[in-house]
């Protein structure tokens, strides 16, 4: 880069029980999951500068003020005497950045700065080159791209070299929804952040959130500005199809059209984290009802079968005829005797069927419609007519 970019950067340290009194308040104001590194960075500075000596704040302390990121200014109100610690790390690429810097609260300003940069090191390297630093006399700024700056809302001053006693300008970043922050392609973590340069010179812009569209715009630094743009969700849309076809199609309860042969009912703009319950229903069958959330962006196809309901057709047969005699065929396919289906009760497809029924050389043949889950009775008298003459 042109010219130095600072950068406010977030991180959280582990929960350590505060002390009533102490010299340093060692803080940091990332989201709240710590790495095995950052347990061991903060336990490392603890036992360099001692335990009586040092605290930090607690974890209901952090719940009260990360959110809406006013640690500083709590710790300026509750601790106003301690000199505070605070610490910033993060990882890209496998290297381990790591920035310590030194508040006086007397004073109100940033005496000095110490940053630490380890490619593929370890957490025994951790431990090494911190215990290399001198905590208690932070004696210059790092000459490099990295130097930490507290957000100007906090109207702190800064000890720094004097090549910097000039104007600088700072960039707010904050869409929404919250995004990774990339800038001239290095990763900074996730918004809100703020940069700043002491020159004017352009940097490129890339916010990148896993449900929305990558946000890209070149930013120039000249005065105070602020990113604030609202990122464009990225969607999917669902063409459903069913087998077979007919059916009536409902999307979180709200009818959407009807499936055909060729046809499909077509939903647009489903967001990629949003989730819509599917039903099928059509006459006859029973309904199919799924929970579908869009697999990737752009165009989708769903096609969901649908099972044939059932319905019953209670035979009652005629006394003295046994129901091992009688022969039953269904929609035109010999199913057996009547005895073979429990209490002489055919389960049919719902819906039309054809029935024959077969004793001897009677025969007797009836269509039903039975609806879903319905029961239908059909008396049956096997005995033939007969003409009668009677003469007297």
């Amino acid at each position: 880069m042109n010219g130095k970019i600072y950068l406010v950067l977030f991180l959280l340290l582990g929960d350590v029980v505060a002390q009533e009194t102490a010299d340093y308040l060692i803080f940091s104001d990332t989201p709240r999951e710590s790495s095995v590194k950052e347990v061991v960075i903060f336990d490392t500075l603890q036992s360099i500068i001692g335990s009586e000596r040092s605290m930090v704040l607690n974890t209901e302390e952090l719940d009260g003020c990360l959110p809406e990121k006013f640690c500083f200014e709590y710790i300026n109100d509750q601790y106003p005497t301690f000199n505070i610690l605070k610490v910033d790390f993060f990882e890209q690429d496998q290297t381990t950045y790591l920035i310590l810097s030194m508040w006086d609260q007397i004073a109100r300003k940033l005496t000095s700065s110490k940053s630490i940069v380890c490619s593929d090191c370890t957490t025994f390297e951790i431990i090494n080159l911190l215990s290399e630093i001198n905590l208690n006399s932070l004696e210059t700024w790092n000459d490099d791209d990295y130097t930490l700056l507290i957000e100007p809302s906090v109207k702190y001053t800064y000890n720094q070299k004097e090549t910097f006693n000039q104007r600088y300008y700072t960039i707010n970043i904050s869409p929404k929804p919250a995004a990774n922050v990339f800038i001239n392609n290095f990763d900074y973590g996730s918004s809100p952040i703020e940069v700043s340069s002491d020159k004017k010179q352009t940097i490129k812009v890339e916010l990148k959130n896993n449900q929305h569209e990558t946000y890209i715009k070149s930013m120039t630094f000249g005065k105070d500005k602020k990113l604030t743009t609202k990122l464009k969700a990225l969607v999917a849309n669902l063409r459903i199809a069913s087998d077979p076809g007919g059916a009536k199609v409902i999307v979180d309860g709200r009818e959407r059209g009807k499936t055909g042969r060729n046809k499909t009912v077509n939903i647009k703009n489903i967001l990629l984290n949003q989730t819509i319950e599917i039903k099928l229903q059509l006459k006859n069958y029973i309904d199919n009802e799924v929970t579908w959330s869009p697999p990737k962006k752009g165009d989708n196809y769903l096609k969901l079968d649908l099972e044939r309901g059932t319905g019953f057709l209670r035979i009652q047969r005629q006394s003295g005829v046994k129901s091992e005699d009688i022969k039953v065929e269904i929609n035109g396919v010999p199913r057996g005797t009547l005895s073979s289906h429990n209490q002489d009760t055919l389960t049919l497809n719902a819906g039309n069927n054809t029935i024959v029924l077969k004793h001897k050389d009677a025969v007797r043949k009836e269509k039903f419609d039975i609806p879903l889950e319905d029961t239908k009775d059909w008396k049956v008298n096997f005995m033939e007519k007969a003409d009668i003459t009677i003469t007297f």
